[in-house]
C-alpha cells in the first residue's frame, strides 16, 4: 500500500474517521417544493410537510423556493473562481479577527484537527457594513462581492418564509416565530471549499457538529458531500445534491423557540 500523503494535521482520531464503506445515499429526506402556496389547502399541506420533517429528521430539502437559479449559479461560479486562486493571493484578505475582519480562512481546527477544507467568511447587515467587523472583498473575481451580497439577501427572506411554515406547522400563525426575527440584521455567510482529498477515508471537511442559530440554509453543488446524522438509527446518510435545492437545517435556536 503507497504512501498517504496528507499532512498528519488533518488526519482525524480512529473514533472520528468517516467510514466510507458504511455511509449511504438516502432516500428518505424530505424534499420539499414550494412552489405552490396560494392556496389555503395547500399552505397547510406545505407547513404539514414541514413539520414532520423537523420532528423526524431535523433536516430537509426545498426546491422551487423563489430564489432565482441565476443567483445561485453565480455565486457558486465567483466562489469558484476565488478557490482556485493561488493561495497567497487569497491570504491578502484573511480574515483576522485582532483586527476584526473577516474573509479568507484557512483550515480551521475542531478538536485540534485542522478541517481539509478553505473558507470566505462575510458580514450582512443591510448592506455589509459594520461598526464592529469589517468585510475585506479581493480585486478578482470582480463579481464576487455583488453575487454574495444578493445571495445572502435571498436567502435570508427564503430563511424567514419557511420560519413561518414552521410556525404554522405548530399551529400558530406564521409571524409567530417570524416575528421573533428581522429582516437586515448581523448574518453570516460562510463559502467552504474542499479540495479533493489523496486520504478521504482520513479527513473531514467538517467535523460532526450542531448549528446552534434558527435555520441553517445550505446549497450544494454538484460534487455533494454533505452528510447527516438519522435519528431513527444514528446512521450517518449523503445528502443527495439537487440542483439549486437549499438543505435546511433545524437549529438550537429553532428547537427552543418552538417548545
Amino acid at each position: 500500500m503507497g504512501e498517504v500523503l496528507v499532512d498528519e494535521a488533518f488526519i482525524q482520531l480512529e473514533e472520528n474517521r468517516p467510514n466510507l464503506a458504511l455511509t449511504v445515499d438516502d432516500d428518505e429526506l424530505p424534499v420539499i417544493d414550494l412552489s405552490n402556496l396560494e392556496d389555503d389547502a395547500s399552505l397547510a399541506s406545505v407547513a404539514a410537510q414541514i413539520g414532520h420533517a423537523c420532528r423526524t429528521w431535523g433536516f430537509f430539502q426545498v426546491i422551487n423556493h423563489g430564489v432565482a437559479d441565476e443567483v445561485i449559479e453565480n455565486i457558486l461560479s465567483e466562489a469558484g473562481k476565488f478557490f482556485e486562486l493561488p493561495l497567497e493571493e487569497k491570504r491578502k484578505i484573511g480574515k483576522d479577527f485582532r483586527k476584526r475582519q473577516l474573509g479568507f480562512c484557512e483550515p480551521d481546527r475542531v478538536h485540534g484537527v485542522r478541517q481539509w477544507r478553505q473558507g470566505f467568511d462575510y458580514l450582512v447587515i443591510g448592506y455589509d457594513e459594520d461598526k464592529e467587523l469589517t468585510n475585506q472583498w479581493p480585486e478578482y473575481p470582480p463579481e464576487l462581492r455583488k453575487w454574495a451580497l444578493k445571495f445572502s439577501s435571498e436567502t435570508e427572506k427564503l430563511g424567514m418564509r419557511i420560519i413561518g411554515l414552521v410556525s404554522l406547522s405548530l399551529g400558530r400563525p406564521a409571524s409567530k416565530l417570524s416575528g421573533y426575527f428581522k429582516l437586515n440584521t448581523r448574518r453570516y455567510t460562510k463559502l467552504h471549499h474542499c479540495p479533493p482529498c489523496p486520504a478521504p477515508h482520513l479527513a473531514l471537511g467538517a467535523s460532526a457538529h450542531e448549528d446552534e442559530g434558527a435555520l441553517a440554509l445550505l446549497i450544494q453543488d454538484s460534487v455533494g458531500g454533505l452528510e447527516i446524522k438519522r435519528r431513527a438509527d444514528g446512521e450517518w446518510i449523503r445528502v443527495r445534491p439537487i440542483p439549486n435545492a437549499y438543505v435546511v437545517n433545524v437549529g438550537h435556536m429553532m428547537e427552543v423557540s418552538s417548545i
